[in-house]
Formats: structure tokens, C-alpha cells, sequence
């Protein structure tokens, strides 16, 4: 693991009052811009653009473009060379590791921050709280598909439903005291691969949960079955085989989820549309999004029923290299 490449503008005169940054925002990337241009290119349009450090993690399969672009307005832009960005939890621990900030905030390269995002998220960490969450925006509804991949993935955090004190946050595109993170040590590696799971310990050890208002992001989805499926199966197995590895499970209590397996989609709607706003049931969930979204939850608890007695297999790799880079598929 190396640093390719460090972009600092040392004169700029806010930048240089300060001698660490306010935030750091981790990116993986996998392939070639413009899906990780158009994601930096929002976060360089940050409020507080001068108090973020934005490290950019890359491996062999990842145009160097990246890491000669300029972005001299961050308090610090690096480039840093994973093992393999496939990893997810290996390599997102590692851009933990070499945070200076700290608050960490995560996001995705088919993720677009609201100018006002980083912003609202140092606010709301002000308070006794270890992880906060943004609001949710559905970035392209424009099949069934896509707004039902939406549902799926951030269901519980989009537009126009509850914020404030929450038991879970929006996967991959949170953000953390960076002191909470370190101090599961080795365990971080696992803990990032799942963060429901990593949610549900912070929880049990008493910390609290937010999901900001202020801070809005837009989420690209898949527009078709074809790049959908494998993400969906892969989704719900490595979840379930993190699940089952971190928290121990017995033989009793795996084989007991996987004859509870038929239920899953049938709980996961429940809780995506009867705890929705009236307002938000109009407007996300038509018939023709239902249907796919039951479809998709199908799939989903398939890969959950297989993981549960098989652990995660090859998913948790293949799922992140299904998802990095999708604007170019």
C-alpha cells in the first residue's frame, strides 16, 4: 500500500491557519473517470471545501488520471494504492488509517454531494453522537428499475422520511468519528465490510446514531435487470456472510435464518413502505415499482439464504467491482 501522489495548496490562506483538516472524505475508485471526475468535482464544490482532506483509494485496475488531477482547493487531495479496492473493508480501513481529520465520511464514485453536505455533517458531529448519516436522493429515476434500486439500497433514509436518531445509517456514504473507528483495531477490516453490522455493535455499545437533514446526497442507481441481479445476489450473500463471520454464529442459528429465508423480502417491504409518509409512498412507490422492488428482494434474500449456511464465498469482492465505476456500464 503506497501514496501515489499528494496535491496540497499550502498558500491558500484559510488552508494554511490550519494544521489539520476538519473531515476526511474517503472515495474508492475502480476504472477511469468520468463517474470519480464528476464525484470529486462535487466535493470540490463543498461550503467547506479548504477543511476537507480527500483521499482517493486506487489499485492496479484504476487509471492513473486521478492521481495528476488538481484540486488545490481541499485542505489535502491524495491518491493512495490499495492491495485491491475489491477488498472493501480492507481497503476502506486503510483509508481510515491514513485519515488526519477527525471525522471520516465515506462515499461512492456514483455518489454527488450537496454543496451544504460536509458542512451539515461537522455540524451535527458537534453533539455526542459516533456516526451521521445524510439524506438520501434518488440521482436517476428514470426506469423501474433504478427507482427501485434506490428503495433497496436507501429505502430508510430518503427524502421526506424521519431524521434524527436512527439505529442504522446509509451504507457507504456515512460518516464517523474517526476514534471510534480505530478502536475496534483489527476488527475494523470486517466491521467496514458490513456497516448494518457495524451500525447494530455501535448501538449496543450505547453510541448514537444521526441522520442529518442538512446533508444531502444523490445516489445513482442501475437502470436495468442485466447489471442489477448479480448486485442484488452478491449484496445479500456477502451481508449475510459478514454477518455470520463477525458475530459468531452457531451452526443452530445459521441454519435457522436460512429456513426464515422466504420471509426477508416480505419484512424488508414492510418496513421500506409502511413506515414511509403518505407523501413518500405516492411519490417512490408506484405499482410498477413495487413489483420490481418485491423482485429484487427475492433475489436479495436468495444470496442472504445462501450466505447464512455457505459464509460470503467470492461476493464481497465481485460485489464491489459490480458497483465501483457503474456510470460506465
Amino acid at each position: 500500500m503506497t501514496e501515489i501522489e499528494t496535491k496540497t495548496d499550502r498558500a491558500s490562506e484559510s488552508a494554511a491557519k490550519r494544521d489539520a483538516p476538519a473531515m476526511t472524505v474517503i472515495l474508492p475508485v475502480q476504472g477511469t473517470p468520468p463517474g470519480p471526475q464528476k464525484s470529486l468535482d462535487h466535493l470540490a464544490a463543498q461550503t467547506v471545501c479548504d477543511q476537507l482532506e480527500v483521499i482517493v483509494l486506487v489499485d492496479g485496475r484504476t487509471s492513473r488520471d486521478l492521481a495528476s488531477a488538481e484540486y488545490s482547493g481541499f485542505w489535502d487531495y491524495r491518491v493512495i494504492d490499495v492491495d485491491d479496492i475489491r477488498v472493501r473493508g480492507e481497503s476502506m480501513a486503510a483509508g481510515v488509517r491514513h485519515a488526519r481529520a477527525a471525522i471520516v465520511a465515506l462515499t461512492e464514485d456514483h455518489v454527488f454531494t450537496e454543496p451544504d453536505w460536509a458542512e451539515a455533517l461537522l455540524r451535527a458531529h458537534e453533539g455526542d453522537v459516533a456516526a451521521v448519516g445524510p439524506v438520501v436522493c434518488n440521482a436517476n429515476p428514470i426506469t423501474a428499475v433504478s427507482c427501485a434500486d434506490f428503495i433497496v439500497g436507501y429505502g430508510p433514509w430518503i427524502e421526506g422520511r424521519r431524521t434524527g436518531a436512527v439505529d442504522m445509517l446509509p451504507g457507504h456514504n456515512s460518516s464517523y468519528k474517526r476514534e471510534v473507528l480505530l478502536s475496534y483495531g483489527d476488527r475494523l477490516d470486517a466491521m467496514l465490510e458490513a456497516e448494518t453490522v457495524l451500525h447494530w455493535d455501535l448501538r449496543s455499545r450505547g453510541h448514537s446514531l444521526l441522520v442529518e437533514p442538512g446533508a444531502v446526497i444523490n445516489h445513482s442507481n442501475f437502470v436495468s435487470w442485466g447489471g442489477w441481479v448479480p448486485v442484488l445476489y452478491h449484496s445479500g450473500r456477502a451481508f449475510a456472510g459478514a454477518r455470520v463471520s463477525i458475530e459468531r454464529w452457531s451452526a443452530g442459528r445459521r441454519l435457522l435464518y436460512f429456513l426464515g429465508g422466504p420471509l426477508i423480502p416480505w419484512v424488508r417491504f414492510s418496513r421500506y413502505f409502511f413506515t414511509a409518509p403518505p407523501d413518500v409512498r405516492r411519490k417512490h412507490f408506484p405499482l410498477r415499482v413495487v413489483i420490481v422492488l418485491l423482485g429484487a428482494l427475492h433475489i436479495d434474500a436468495a444470496g442472504q439464504m445462501i450466505g447464512y449456511v455457505r459464509g460470503r464465498g467470492r461476493s464481497e469482492g465481485l460485489l464491489v467491482e459490480l458497483e465501483l465505476a457503474r456510470l460506465e456500464r
